[in-house]
Formats: C-alpha cells, structure tokens, sequence
C-alpha cells in the first residue's frame, strides 16, 4: 500500500515538473523556438488536441458529401428512387402473373376443358386493386 501511495506521490511530483523543448538548426546550432513544458500542460494540450479533432472529424462528415459513403446515411433522391424501383417492380409482377394465368386458361381452352373458358372471361374482366405496398406508397 505504501509503495502505490509513492508511484502516486512521485507522479503527481512528476506532472509539477518542468521541462523545456528546444528546436535547433543542425547546421549552425541556433534555437529555432523553445517551449517550456509540464506534465499538467501536456496533458492538457494533447486532451484539447484529441477532443478537436474528434470534433472537426465530425463536422466534416456531417455536412459535406462524405456522409453518404458511412453505410445508413443515403440522400434523399437515393430513396425516392429506391421507393419507385419498388413500386415498378410490383406492378411488373402482377401483370406477369396475370399473364400466366391467361396463357394457362387459353392452354385450358385448347384442350376443351369447360372450367377454362369462365375463368378466362374472369380474369380479363377483373378490376385491378393496388396491392398493400403500392397503397401504402400512394400514401
């Protein structure tokens, strides 16, 4: 206990301490600056450093385009263009399952079954109702 009150003791002493940093020329030995440092101050200055640029980070992908490359962040013309590509798709697959059930009850005709030709009457009279997905489109 008494030597983890010490490691605390002697850091703490550690942080009050100063230090200078002294930039030279190689060349002719002359001091480009000097910056006159503690522990404290550099603790301070690389904190305010990270939380800055955490902060600057966030501001650039927040209102520039680079937003739309972060997986969940689409534009706006992007979904509306998601919404009718859905929309046409549902539509091009009733009119091809309609297809099929007129190719299917003109093959039933062909072969002389009697239940054909009423469905196939039916099924060109039938009224076209949206689906539940184009519905909640129109919406």
């Amino acid at each position: 206990m008494s030597r983890l009150k010490y490691k605390l003791k002697n850091f703490s002493g550690e942080l009050k301490h100063k230090h200078r940093l002294i930039v030279m020329d190689a060349d002719t030995y002359t001091e480009k600056f000097t910056l006159t440092l503690s522990g404290r101050n550099l603790f301070v200055g690389i904190g305010i450093s990270i939380i800055l640029l955490i902060c600057l980070t966030t501001i650039i992908i927040a209102f520039t385009p680079l937003r739309e490359y972060i997986p969940g962040y689409t534009n706006e013309s992007m979904q509306e263009q998601t919404y009718k590509n859905a929309s046409a798709i549902d539509s091009l697959t009733n009119v091809i399952s309609q297809q099929e059930q007129l190719i299917n009850n003109i093959k039933m005709v062909v072969l002389g079954k009697d239940d054909a030709a009423s469905t196939l009457l039916n099924s060109n009279i039938k009224e076209e109702n949206p689906s539940k997905q184009e519905s909640i489109i129109i919406e």
